[in-house]
């Protein structure tokens, strides 16, 4: 464990922030075991986090304890890698194990590496849809991610996760998820860090089907999304017909800036920082636009990025 760590990157609004303790679990449990004892005894909160997660910090001290997921190299020989695949081409290294429909995921793939390798040989395409979501497994599974009518929900099986308050290693199916719309009980209760999620692909359970093709979405992700220092959509869509960019444009905060914070002129409900904003910064207009939507509208934005405060 460590004192006193930036933590600046692990959310992709880069606002700076430090964690008074940090621990990188590299799947040692009788480790973990001591570092939660540690911080029960000194009433420290816990915050386990994956890597490139959707989340603002809103803070510049966390006082507590951050616990971070390891990265591959941390963890060659462990058990999650037992009888994957492992495919490096086109700039992409992603490990898996894929049969008769069902998918096997280590918590740390990136899902649109997984979903890219799926499709382009052709060993599956209904994950099509998530190609160039930046997201870990991990972070799609707690945020329940999606985009084009499918969602992580509709083809999920079970996640192994660790009960951070019990130290058990436990399945949670579907069922034990509840999952809603860019939520699950992980999300709600940060009890859980997640360790592996298995997706049944022969499964045909979505919200509308997509007819387009892979270049339609290369399309809509490099055109119609901004990119930089953000963490996609902010706000959930209260409805089909009142997405939540419309009323963010119909009160006239489309390409409103408050010092390195605004909300994107290409997608405004795409809140950003040009490098320079404090999470401040980020605050003040997200509750702006609550505020201009209700008065306008008497409809209530939530938000769909995790706020993390003290």
């Amino acid at each position: 464990m460590q004192e006193n760590i930036e933590i600046t990157n692990l959310s992709n609004f880069k606002t700076k922030a430090f964690a008074k303790y940090f621990y990188e679990f590299n799947w040692n449990i009788d480790e973990l075991k001591e570092i939660i004892q540690f911080a029960n005894k000194n009433n420290l909160k816990i915050l386990p986090i994956s890597w490139w997660t959707n989340i603002l910090f809103a803070f510049d001290i966390f006082d507590w304890l951050v616990i971070k997921l390891s990265n591959y190299e941390h963890i060659e020989n462990n058990y999650v890698f037992e009888n994957y695949i492992w495919i490096r081409k086109n700039n992409i290294n992603t490990k898996f194990r894929y049969e008769n429909g069902i998918l096997e995921l280590s918590a740390f793939e990136n899902i649109s590496d997984v979903a890219e390798i799926l499709y382009r040989e052709n060993i599956n395409k209904k994950w099509m849809r998530f190609i160039w979501l930046p997201w870990k497994i991990a972070g799609a599974v707690v945020g329940n991610a999606g985009c084009f009518g499918l969602e992580i929900e509709n083809t999920f099986l079970k996640a192994e996760v660790l009960n951070i308050k019990t130290w058990n290693l436990e399945i949670l199916d579907k069922k034990a998820m509840n999952f809603s719309y860019r939520n699950s009980i992980i999300k709600q209760t940060w009890n859980y860090i997640v360790l592996k999620a298995y997706f049944d692909l022969n499964k045909n359970e979505e919200k509308y089907s997509f007819s387009g093709n892979l270049d339609d979405i290369i399309y809509f992700r490099t055109e119609k999304q901004p990119h930089g220092n953000t963490c996609g959509s902010f706000f959930k869509n209260p409805s089909k017909e009142f997405p939540a960019w419309k009323l963010i444009e119909n009160v006239w905060l489309k390409w409103y800036k408050l010092n390195g914070a605004y909300f994107s002129s290409k997608h405004a409900n795409f809140l950003m920082s040009d490098g320079s904003a404090t999470w401040k910064d980020l605050i003040f207009l997200k509750d702006l636009a609550k505020q201009k939507v209700k008065e306008s509208f008497n409809i209530d934005l939530e938000e769909e990025v995790r706020i993390i405060k003290k």
